[in-house]
């Protein structure tokens, strides 16, 4: 059980629903403060990019990769806990192997508790490979979702003890959180008249308006909850949000964080 926390005021992330902004964001803090890396989760290293295949579906990076020791208890956990065959198969090839499979993963039916120890094993290893080394040389990072997205999507959404699944999150980061969080608050419903414009939506955007409602509901009370959260009103038209973002930016990062 991990007993404290440590927020680092160089570690920023950006939260919200999908259909709220994030990558417009991101570009925006991205283009105009000195951000060392901008990382996405799942993703951002070789294990982390197969993790996010096997929760979306999709194409699997054709690369080896360090497993980490957290990394390895969150899938070994996942491993003894599912009854899915084939994602048995999948991370049982990983821990052994230490590389990929070649192709196309299939979407694979996920259980709640499934889609945390997956997340949060993408997340040990980011942490380990790329976060915590670049915060130790004091650069900057800028994450797309991190802890919070879990605690709302496999907490709140899918109805795990949101608690539990923050005490996982703390486990997988070793107790690392980000400094700031801008929140781009919109609602269920703005997020479906946005979301319906891409296209084809993944298994996670596909989980239905009650679903998304318990997510947003989760990002709410993390937002009235954690003094860390920077609320933006993401329903404005998307050049207000953008000077919403900039003006808290320049007001809520460390000077460290230079303008560009």
């Amino acid at each position: 059980m991990v007993s404290s926390t440590h927020l680092n005021k160089k570690l920023v992330s950006v939260e919200g629903l999908d259909g709220a902004g994030k990558t417009t964001i991101l570009n925006v803090l991205a283009q105009n403060f000195d951000f060392t890396l901008v990382l996405r989760e799942p993703g951002g290293s070789p294990l982390p990019e197969l993790l996010r295949a096997i929760i979306k579906g999709g194409p699997a990076p054709v690369n080896t990769f360090h497993l980490g020791e957290l990394s390895r208890n969150f899938l070994e956990q996942a491993v003894e806990e599912t009854d899915n065959n084939r994602l048995k198969q999948i991370l049982d090839h990983a821990l052994s192997k230490q590389d990929t499979m070649v192709g196309e993963i299939p979407e694979l039916p996920l259980a709640a508790r499934e889609e945390l120890l997956l997340f949060n094993a993408a997340r040990a290893q980011l942490v380990e490979e790329r976060i915590r080394p670049a915060l130790e040389e004091g650069q900057a990072v800028l994450l797309d979702r991190f802890t919070d997205s879990t605690i709302a999507y496999q907490g709140y959404g899918r109805g795990l003890d949101p608690q539990e699944v923050k005490e996982n999150c703390l486990q997988a980061t070793a107790g690392l959180l980000p400094g700031i969080t801008f929140y781009l608050k919109i609602s269920p419903q703005t997020r479906l008249k946005r979301i319906g414009k891409r296209g084809s939506a993944d298994r996670i955007e596909s989980s239905g308006d009650e679903f998304f409602a318990r997510v947003a509901q989760g990002f709410n009370e993390l937002a009235d909850s954690e003094p860390r959260f920077v609320t933006i009103d993401a329903e404005r038209p998307l050049d207000e949000v953008k000077e919403q973002v900039l003006a808290a930016a320049v007001k809520e990062l460390p000077s460290e964080i230079g303008r560009l």
